[in-house]
Parts: structure tokens; sequence; C-alpha cells
């Protein structure tokens, strides 16, 4: 695992979020009307995606190492 790689998956992952919330709450893309209020929960809550992302990477790369990790204890 590169740290160069690391540190763009830390940075692209709010970057793509934040960018998405912003167009669908512009209405840059379009969405159909009945989504606006689960758009507007999602902005209310924007923080919880990228909250629940990086564990979840960090538990695929605890997984996918477990055994390289085992063998250093």
């Amino acid at each position: 695992m590169c740290p160069y790689c690391i540190a763009v998956w830390a940075a692209v992952i709010p970057l793509f979020w934040y960018t998405t919330l912003h167009n669908l709450g512009r209405r840059v893309v379009p969405v159909p009307e009945r989504w606006r209020p689960a758009i507007a929960a999602l902005g209310r809550y924007h923080w919880v995606v990228p909250a629940c992302w990086y564990p979840a990477i960090a538990l695929m790369v605890l997984n996918r190492f477990w055994y390289y990790w085992q063998t250093l204890l």
C-alpha cells in the first residue's frame, strides 16, 4: 500500500461526496421531485457517509493483510 495512494483516497472520498451533494442540492444533476426530501436529509447528515467509508476501508485493508499482520506478532 503506497502512502501517496492512501493520501489520495483520503482526499477523494469527501471531495466526491460533497461535490455530489452540492450538485444534487443545486439541481445541477436532475432528480425526480419525490427524491428531494431524501436529498435534504442527506444534506443535514452529510458527515455520515464519509464517517462510514473510512472505517469500512480500514476493515477491508485489515482483512486483506490479516495473514501478514499475524506473522508480525
